[in-house]
């Protein structure tokens, strides 16, 4: 994941992400993706609600890290950080790696030398 591009590729409809919002941390949480349109995207609430999100311009978002993108909206603040967890790399998500190895899909039978 490097472009937006790529991005929007991933949010085909039922890709399961986990959406943080640092304007209001209450409506975080998980999300299934329901339509990716040319201009906004949709998901559902674990409620079953379905809430819209305009897409950003490629100069408003940050990639995080390999599984994670942040939006920026609100006067260059970020508004909200978007996880893949099935891009999540296995040591990353029970050991906090994120060496370029693993990062790039490698199998991740005992902890990596970055991790002591």
């Amino acid at each position: 994941m490097k472009t937006l591009a790529d991005i929007r590729r991933l949010m085909v409809p039922g890709t399961e992400v986990y959406v943080t919002n640092h304007i209001r941390p209450e409506a975080s949480g998980p999300r299934v993706v329901e339509k990716n349109q040319t201009k906004d995207i949709a998901w559902k609430l674990p409620d079953g609600k379905i809430t819209w999100l305009k897409w950003p311009k490629a100069s408003e978002i940050e990639i995080v890290n390999p599984d994670s993108v942040t939006f920026f909206f609100v006067e260059g603040r970020p508004f909200v950080t978007i996880k893949f967890p099935q891009l999540t790399p296995p040591c990353a998500a029970t050991l906090g790696c994120l060496c370029a190895g693993h990062a790039r899909g490698a199998a991740a039978s005992k902890p990596c030398s970055s991790v002591e």
